[in-house]
């Protein structure tokens, strides 16, 4: 669900944009995987640091801290690092 202010959405709307951001990550890795690149998932990941979660990764549409609207805060960046990270490691990178 929202939380407002931070992320002003009703019940109806974040089941709607997860669904939305999980169509659109299984097109990115599609292609990815097509064009020989390695997609490296960070939806799953970043399920429990969402918008209004404490330890969130990401700002809300009213942001609190200096990331953009609905894009990856200090703390966000860091845990994207730690996941892109172990996947390299993973890879042999």
């Amino acid at each position: 669900n929202g939380c407002w202010p931070a992320l002003p959405l009703t019940n109806a709307d974040v089941p709607y944009l997860r669904q939305v951001e999980i169509n659109l990550n299984a097109m990115i890795a599609n292609q990815a995987h097509a064009n020989g690149a390695v997609y490296v998932d960070m939806y799953t990941p970043s399920l429990s640091h969402n918008a209004c979660s404490w330890g969130k990764w990401v700002a809300g549409i009213v942001p609190t801290t200096d990331a953009a609207p609905v894009h990856p805060n200090a703390t966000g960046m860091a845990g994207e690092a730690g996941v892109l990270e172990g996947a390299m490691r993973a890879a042999g990178v």
